[in-house]
């Protein structure tokens, strides 16, 4: 560095423009938003996550796995018979807390056959030590099952949330899209 660049940044610190805290951001002078934790809730022994570290090892169950309604290509991996309609997030959860197993919920991911349905769980198969939580359970399609055989009870008890329908998610859309954008050039063919 010269020496009219260090005379510069010196004439800097003494008018003590780095050190207003008023207007600094960083000060944290503001409440945080409510996010939900990753720790466990008090009432009902669901985590909510926004992180996937510290549950990568856990099963994914995404609601179009045991959904009567989809076909094997839109996802279901349960015979219809079993499966049941129109299952969502919260009321999985608690089929799976109701079986003994730890539960995650992800409200923000989404099923990549069906990108208008949000939330996954995560369910804890095996323990810390790597031993099955319930040892009649050790795979994914038998949790699929014993969650898929529980829900109908579940879903009589919790009530289904109201799904949105198609006008507000392209409400949603056109607004998340930018307006200014630039006309498409047209393709120059062979000469």
């Amino acid at each position: 560095m010269s020496l009219n660049e260090l005379k510069k940044l010196a004439r800097q610190k003494q008018d003590n423009f780095f050190l207003d805290d008023e207007d600094d951001i960083d000060n944290m002078d503001f409440p945080l938003p409510d996010v939900p934790s990753a720790g466990p809730s008090s009432d009902t022994g669901i985590r909510y996550i926004d992180s996937d570290e510290v549950f990568k090892r856990w099963i994914c169950v995404y609601p179009a796995y045991l959904d009567s309604e989809k076909t094997v290509e839109e996802g279901r991996r349960i015979p219809k018979d079993k499966a049941c309609k129109e299952p969502q997030v919260r009321q999985i959860a608690e089929a799976a807390k109701e079986l003994g197993f730890p539960v995650a919920i992800e409200p923000t991911k989404r099923y990549p056959r069906d990108g208008l349905t949000f939330g996954r769980i995560k369910v804890m198969l095996k323990n810390e030590n790597g031993f099955f939580n319930r040892p009649d359970i050790v795979t994914r399609k038998q949790l699929f099952l014993k969650i898929a055989s529980v829900l109908p009870a579940v879903q009589a008890r919790i009530p289904a949330e109201p799904k949105p329908t198609l006008m507000n998610t392209m409400a949603v859309a056109e607004s998340s899209q930018s307006t200014t954008s630039a006309p498409k050039k047209k393709k120059k063919g062979r000469k």
